[in-house]
């Protein structure tokens, strides 16, 4: 895929990239092979001067070849930096699929509350 970073900063961050690609994916114990397209953002951004960040990413994934299939996903939240080492965050993932494997949901929905630590 190609991409741009829009914004590079400390405090902001933006890119996006599309793409074309190959997957084999296994359904109902068969293989199908399809040509995808896909799209990708990702932003961060911090607010107030503080340890507050706002973040969203995407990804759309369509399938050009094979079976008709597109599949979303989506994470947006809020983390909050206690100090180098813990955070807190709260996060909603929203995906969607317009053909998923049989038995499954075409939404999901999901509320994220924790607490971390990130070693570098």
């Amino acid at each position: 895929g190609v991409g741009r970073d829009i914004f590079n900063t400390p405090r902001l961050f933006l890119t996006i990239q599309a793409g074309l690609g190959y997957q084999t994916e296994k359904i109902g114990g068969e293989n199908e092979d399809n040509a995808i397209a896909t799209w990708l953002l990702r932003y961060r951004q911090d607010l107030f001067d503080t340890d507050l960040e706002l973040y969203h990413n995407d990804s759309i994934n369509t399938n050009i070849s094979g079976r008709s299939n597109t599949v979303i996903k989506t994470v947006q939240g809020l983390r909050y930096d206690f100090n180098d080492l813990l955070y807190a965050n709260l996060e909603l993932i929203y995906d969607y699929e317009t053909d998923p494997a049989p038995g499954n949901e075409k939404e999901d929905l999901s509320l994220l509350i924790g607490i971390g630590a990130e070693f570098e």
